[in-house]
């Protein structure tokens, strides 16, 4: 889990609460590995995004693609 911040957990606001505080929680799994960014998004996100997208095309490529069917309800299949 990434989890990008720009308060950190002293002020003791809800966007500064820790990993180990969601994982009391049960939101994340115990043995979960987890990165905390302390930076405003608009600049985190762009270098995230742009890292993992280069760094993964062969996974990309790849991966198995789901199916969405419309219909009366949204069914989605994984192959």
């Amino acid at each position: 889990a990434i989890q990008v911040i720009t308060d950190p957990p002293y002020f003791g606001t809800v966007s500064g609460s820790t990993f180990e505080e969601a994982q009391s929680w049960g939101v994340i799994a115990k043995g979960a590995q987890t990165v905390t960014v302390y930076c405003d998004t608009t600049i985190a996100m762009p270098l995230l995004v742009t890292a993992l997208a280069q760094g993964a095309i062969r996974e990309a490529k790849l991966r198995r693609r789901p199916t969405f069917i419309m219909g009366r309800e949204l069914r989605v299949n994984y192959p």
